[in-house]
């Protein structure tokens, strides 16, 4: 039930800043419209990603101790390996369904980026917010996988 400290500080890390950034998007109303929940960005944030990391924990059969840690280290979820077992099942969370949506959250900061085009309150940043949040999933993969230290093959390919 170790998982390694250093990732999982850095990953929490990098997760509060994308939280704040969610903050800032929600305090100046860019994407606000009908289409989306009455849901804070933060939460529709977490939600995504604790879908993802359940998605990639059961690819290979079965969701060890290390994954469940590390998803409620970094989501602050319960990562009760029953509730998140019956939660991938009762929500077809691993299914050809899931695996074709993008996330509501990438999908959320691209019309942010097209809402703000030029005038973008984040001009400093070298990479647009989809991308952001884009690399922080693959890094949240990558590390979640190698987690039990047993990367199976379609850990691998559900995560690619």
């Amino acid at each position: 039930m170790k998982i390694n400290e250093n990732d999982t500080k850095y990953v929490k890390n990098f997760y509060g800043k994308l939280c704040d950034l969610c903050d800032i998007l929600d305090e100046k109303e860019i994407w606000n419209t009908p289409d989306y929940p009455a849901f804070s960005l933060r939460e529709v944030f977490r939600h995504d990603l604790a879908e993802f990391m359940m998605y990639l924990s059961s690819s290979d059969g079965y969701i060890t101790e290390e994954e469940a840690a590390f998803f409620t280290a970094v989501t602050g979820y319960n990562g009760d390996l029953g509730k998140l077992a019956a939660y991938v099942e009762n929500n077809d969370i691993y299914s050809a369904k899931f695996e074709s949506e993008t996330p509501l959250i990438i999908r959320i900061v691209s019309e942010c980026e097209r809402n703000m085009g030029k005038n973008s309150i984040f001009c400093n940043v070298n990479k647009s917010l989809s991308e952001l949040f884009s690399e922080f999933f693959s890094m949240v993969g990558k590390v979640l996988i190698s987690v039990d230290k047993e990367v199976a093959c379609p850990e691998t390919e559900d995560l690619n």
